[in-house]
C-alpha cells in the first residue's frame, strides 16, 4: 500500500530487446555466389548473341563499301572539284521526269543551258544505284528524242529507294560536262 491508503496498480513491462531468432531459419530461396555467376553468364550471353545476330544482318545488307579503292578516289578529288566549278560556270540544268507505266518506268531528262536553250548531241548515261548493293544497280539507256530531251525505259527494277546518277558527256568516252545525283523512290 501506498501512504494514502490506495492499492498499487499492476504494471506491465515492455521489453526493448528484439525477439530471439529461432535456431533454424525458415526454409526458402537463398542467393548464393553460384546464382549470381549464372545470372551474369546468361545476361551477357543473351546480349552477345543479339549483337552477333544484328551485326551479321547489318553486314549482309549493307557492306559499307562505297569505293573500291579509297586512295584513288582521294587522288581524283581536286580534278572533280575543278569539274564541278566548270559545270557551275556553264549553268546547265536538268529536269528529270520518272513515270510509272504498265511495262516498267519511263525516264525523261531535259537538259538546257544557262539561257534555257536545249543542249543536244550529248552522250547521256543514267544509273539507278541501289543504296546498299551494287548488284542491284540498273543502267538506263537513253536516246535523244528531241533537241535536249533524252528518254528511256526502265524495266525489272524492284521498288524502293534509288540514287539516280546522271552524267552528260560530249562523246561516249569524253570529258564530263554535267553530273547530277538525285534521290528517287520507285513505287511498286
Amino acid at each position: 500500500m501506498c501512504c494514502c491508503g490506495c492499492l498499487p496498480m499492476p504494471v506491465e513491462l515492455i521489453s526493448t530487446e528484439p525477439p530471439r531468432a529461432s535456431a533454424h531459419p525458415p526454409a526458402g530461396f537463398r542467393l548464393t555466389g553460384r546464382h549470381v555467376l549464372l545470372c551474369l553468364i546468361v545476361f551477357f550471353g543473351v546480349v552477345g548473341t543479339v549483337n552477333a545476330v544484328m551485326m551479321r544482318a547489318a553486314m549482309r545488307t549493307m557492306p559499307g563499301l562505297d569505293a573500291r579503292n579509297g586512295y584513288d578516289v582521294s587522288q581524283r578529288f581536286n580534278a572533280e572539284l575543278a569539274a564541278a566549278d566548270a559545270q557551275d560556270a556553264r549553268g546547265w540544268r536538268a529536269q528529270i521526269a520518272f513515270t510509272r507505266e504498265s511495262d516498267g518506268h519511263h525516264l525523261r531528262i531535259e537538259i538546257a543551258d544557262a539561257d534555257g536553250r536545249p543542249v543536244s548531241g550529248q552522250w547521256v548515261d543514267v544509273t539507278l544505284a541501289h543504296p546498299g548493293a551494287r548488284a542491284l544497280d540498273a543502267m538506263v539507256p537513253l536516246h535523244e528524242r528531241a533537241p535536249g530531251r533524252y528518254e528511256g525505259q526502265v524495266a525489272n527494277v524492284p521498288p524502293g529507294m534509288r540514287m539516280l546518277q546522271l552524267s552528260v558527256r560530249e562523246t561516249a568516252g569524253g570529258a564530263m560536262r554535267f553530273a547530277s545525283r538525285n534521290r528517287l523512290k520507285l513505287e511498286p
